[in-house]
């Protein structure tokens, strides 16, 4: 095995679950791992994705690529499940919600709510300060409680002040 190939190995060991996940989050989970596939060939392409490469840094890389991804698409709308159950017409609704939310707000909450980034992580990969991406969250949770309906008040009246500090 080359060298070049043990740091390709290690990177995808390192990384792959996570920007798996990223991937999923910011489009769907079918097209995952094709998404992720191209993320790590266009960094390794750039030949700047060593094995200590940062995972904020490919997803930064995966955002794009899903951007371009529900751009190809489209509406960039995400097949809501339908159904009688109430759970399933609740993850539709939340799932047609998400889709409403400006990009940044939405991005924002899909990498760290769903994908699991941490907010300097997911800050980086956005290329914002995490202060701005504490704000892009708390904006998202905002909007999405308003249009679901589930917000009460005085709950948004303090989220939209703690945004308005950010």
């Amino acid at each position: 095995m080359t060298e070049g190939t043990a740091e390709v190995r290690r990177l995808l060991e390192r990384t792959g679950p996570r920007l798996w996940r990223v991937c999923a989050a910011l489009v769907d989970a079918d097209s995952a791992e094709e998404l992720a596939a191209r993320a790590y060939y266009l960094a390794i392409r750039s030949g700047s994705a060593g094995a200590d490469a940062a995972l904020s840094w490919l997803a930064g890389i995966a955002r794009q690529v899903c951007a371009e991804e529900r751009a190809r698409r489209g509406s960039g709308h995400r097949a809501a499940e339908t159904g009688r159950h109430p759970a399933t017409l609740l993850r539709g609704a939340l799932a047609e919600a998400v889709d409403r939310l400006a990009v940044e707000p939405r991005e924002a909450l899909l990498l760290t709510a769903v994908a699991g980034l941490s907010v300097t992580e997911a800050a980086l990969a956005c290329g914002c300060s995490a202060e701005v991406l504490r704000g892009r969250v708390a904006h998202a949770r905002t909007a999405l409680a308003d249009d679901l309906g589930i917000g009460t008040a005085s709950r948004r009246d303090g989220a939209a002040d703690d945004m308005r500090a950010c």
